[in-house]
């Protein structure tokens, strides 16, 4: 089932940013979209939350100050990763944005080794690593 849901997202994503770059062109603020999209979302999740484990993720959240510290460092890291390819598909556009965002798995683990000490690397993530580093480096060389 990951899979199909890692592949979603790809899809989702890819069509996010196709809609937003047209409304960042349309000289909307990155600012403002992703107020827009991040207010709209809180509604939505957020209602779909209480209807499910909100109240006791929430206090989990707070008694734990571990979880804590991981969820307000994993709510900073979205919010400027999103305002980061926000302003990369505003200043170029949205595929070669996207593309280079593709290096991300890399810089997963990366953190992941240096943040948790956990090593998920064999020959077949070196290899993908690889040629994502590899299409990276073509797509920003002929951008």
């Amino acid at each position: 089932m990951w899979l199909f849901y890692a592949f979603s997202a790809a899809i989702i994503w890819g069509l996010d940013y196709t809609l937003s770059e047209r409304v960042l062109k349309s000289k909307v603020s990155p600012l403002t979209l992703i107020a827009i999209q991040m207010g709209i979302g809180a509604i939505v999740f957020g209602l779909i939350g209480l209807n499910l484990n909100l109240k006791q993720d929430l206090q989990l959240i707070i008694s734990d100050r571990r979880v804590m510290w991981l969820c307000l460092a994993a709510l900073t890291s979205f919010n400027l990763g999103n305002l980061m390819i926000f302003l990369s598909i505003q200043a170029k556009n949205a595929a070669l944005a996207g593309l280079i965002e593709l290096s991300y798995p890399i810089f997963t683990i990366l953190f992941t080794y240096l943040i948790f000490k956990e090593n998920q690397i064999n020959w077949g993530v070196v290899a993908g690593g690889a040629l994502i580093l590899i299409g990276a480096g073509v797509v920003s060389f002929y951008a």
